[in-house]
């Protein structure tokens, strides 16, 4: 016995002795990955928008043990710099692309000056800084670009199975210490559908709303799809598990986003898609429709017969219309919420202050029109390199290039219909990952 435990404490020892800084922080940027969802976190600042003091999370700030991990991650990799274990020479990936992140980033910091709350706009602005800095980690190639997919891919599966779980409990499963919200279908303010006077909650994963966790399992998806042409048969089942859970969502931004991102893939491929594929993906559809009995659900989210959403996003792009004109320079990162009372006549109730359900209005409003443009360049010529990249260096075996380029386009869809990729940590970083993921793969062929 005692020579077994001298053993395994010799094991520890040479692994201890051969651990480095920057393996060290190879495995923190990993963990960091994996945490981004769950909303392990402490308030540090909020600022009121109404008169009752009612909480509002997009005028306040978060710290987020994921920050904690990144932040560890950043330490261990500049001390592996000095002590020379990182060898290679430092990137910022394509200088144009580089530019127009350092510019949008930029003018994150100068709307702080049309700010009416100058804190809140300077703290999300440090933010936006801390995901340009994820984004050089991740194009200087410290981890592998197939590792950070698996690790987001496995993080996603983890969240596929907890809104498995809250649907057929039609509530939370107990997990408030990994951030899971409490929901029941009678709590106010939930995601829920109203099916013939039964609410019916929507899955939220441990994000603050479905439609979060729908964005984060449609990027899943896509990536996962890029193991499934690579014949990994754990692929598979992923792939099955999170459909099923981005169903369980009842998100018409993200299936639409599916839909659109899919045929600029198959378009891209040139593939010619098999009746037999259709086929199997429709009764998989089918399948999960009517195992969980969401016939009337699904009737009522795709025909718009619930039009509560509808008319509350109408009357957020009006506001954000007349914002526009009056302050084109933008009123303030993290702003618009609290200047919309300036901008219309109807009275608000603390759950109306809430931001124009749509990115790129709410950038114009926040960081101004010049600001905005920047953004829309970044987006666009981030589309147009990973179109040319993936077609100059096309192989036999399948590339990431074509998977990442159809999940940076479904983003791009959600920005129409909602506002979480800029408002909301866990949305941002779902967007500066995406983005990370597109510049690691630009490198590619080229290092």
């Amino acid at each position: 016995m005692k020579l077994r435990k001298l053993q395994v404490l010799k094991k520890i020892k040479q692994s201890v002795t051969r651990l480095t800084f920057l393996k060290v922080s190879r495995f923190l940027f990993c963990a960091f990955v994996f945490l981004i969802p769950f909303q392990i976190d402490v308030v540090v600042y909020t600022s009121p928008v109404y008169e009752g003091g009612n909480f509002n999370p997009y005028t306040s700030i978060f710290y987020y043990l994921a920050d904690i991990v990144f932040l560890l991650s950043l330490i261990s990799w500049g001390i592996a710099i000095l002590s020379g274990e990182f060898k290679q020479k430092l990137t910022y990936g394509r200088w144009f692309i580089f530019l127009l992140l350092l510019l949008f980033v930029l003018s994150c910091q100068i709307s702080v000056v049309f700010a009416e709350d100058s804190w809140l706009s300077l703290m999300l602005s440090v933010r936006f800084l801390e995901l340009l800095i994820v984004y050089l980690y991740m194009v200087n190639d410290i981890v592998k670009l197939d590792t950070i997919i698996n690790v987001f891919i496995a993080s996603v599966s983890f969240q596929a199975a907890i809104a498995m779980m809250q649907y057929i409990n039609q509530g939370s499963v107990g997990l408030h210490f990994l951030g899971e919200p409490v929901i029941t279908p009678g709590t106010p303010g939930i995601a829920k559908m109203d099916i013939e006077g039964t609410n019916i909650i929507r899955s939220y994963g441990t994000f603050q709303h479905s439609n979060i966790l729908a964005g984060y399992l449609l990027t899943g998806i896509f990536l996962t799809f890029y193991r499934v042409r690579q014949k990994e048969h754990l692929a598979y089942p992923i792939m099955i598990l999170l459909l099923a859970a981005l169903v369980l969502t009842f998100s018409r931004s993200a299936m639409l986003a599916l839909v659109v991102a899919s045929l600029v893939f198959i378009s891209i491929k040139d593939m010619k898609v098999s009746f037999k594929y259709v086929f199997l993906a429709l009764s998989l559809f089918v399948f999960f429709v009517v195992i969980f009995n969401l016939e009337g659900t699904i009737f009522s989210r795709l025909l718009f017969t619930d039009t509560g959403s509808f008319d509350e996003r109408v009357f957020y792009f009006s506001i954000a219309k007349k914002m526009i004109y009056l302050q084109p320079f933008g009123v303030g990162l993290g702003n618009f919420t609290l200047a919309m009372p300036d901008f219309t006549a109807v009275k608000l109730a603390p759950w109306d202050f809430q931001p124009v359900h749509n990115i790129y209005m709410l950038l114009i409003n926040e960081i101004g029109v010049i600001g905005f443009g920047i953004f829309a360049a970044l987006l666009v010529l981030m589309v147009i390199y990973l179109f040319a990249h993936q077609n100059k260096f096309k192989s036999e075996k399948p590339d990431a290039g074509v998977f990442i380029l159809a999940a940076l386009v479904a983003l791009g869809v959600i920005g129409l219909f909602d506002h979480y990729l800029v408002s909301l940590y866990q949305g941002q970083l779902l967007l500066f990952l995406v983005l990370g993921l597109s510049g690691g793969y630009l490198m590619t062929k080229i290092r």
